[in-house]
């Protein structure tokens, strides 16, 4: 009798554990989407008040930006990212928080002006949560495992991503898979 009502206790206790861990591991997927978003806005700000900005390149090197430009060092390394100096900056933000900062060293104050210094996908447990510019239908499908990871997409004014050519204009937004719901944001940066 014992052993069965410990069975049954225990069968119980599983169930519960696996449905926090899954809850625990999507509000973790939303806080980073979150933090990525916010880390985008307080960058935007920065450079409204500072003429430059830093971004980490790797884990011992920071490059510094104008802001007006995006230059570096007279070298426009960030044009490749964006149609304007705005979404360049909003991709170099994205770049630096979800992958970059993976690789800071716990001493290091280089890099962002965020307080995050790592960011996970609690879906894989890897050190980025960088999903480079996966399309949309990825993140729709179920070929590719896209839970927790982020990437930033861009459409044209018609509502079609433009997938490869980001010196074309249109809007930028962000997405997000937790659990097996898909989440957007639009940038409100123009």
């Amino acid at each position: 009798m014992v052993v069965a009502i410990i069975g049954i206790l225990s069968s119980v206790g599983v169930v519960a554990y696996n449905g926090y861990t899954a809850g625990a591991k999507e509000s973790a997927c939303k806080g980073n989407f979150r933090t990525i978003v916010k880390s985008v806005y307080e960058n935007i700000m920065w450079c409204e008040l500072n003429p430059t900005i830093n971004f980490l390149w790797n884990n011992e090197q920071s490059w510094e930006f104008d802001c007006d430009t995006m230059f570096y060092n007279g070298m426009s390394v960030a044009s490749q990212w964006g149609y304007t100096t705005t979404e360049q900056l909003v991709s170099l933000t994205v770049r630096d928080i979800s992958s970059q900062d993976s690789h800071r060293k716990p001493d290091s104050n280089i890099g962002s002006r965020t307080t995050l210094k790592t960011m996970t996908n609690p879906y894989t447990g890897s050190g980025s949560v960088s999903g480079g510019t996966a399309r949309r239908e990825i993140y729709d499908g179920d070929r590719y495992d896209m839970r927790g990871s982020v990437s930033l997409l861009k459409r044209d004014s018609s509502g079609n991503e433009l997938s490869n050519n980001w010196q074309q204009e249109g809007q930028l937004y962000l997405i997000t898979k937790c659990r097996d719901k898909v989440i957007e944001y639009e940038f409100d940066i123009y």
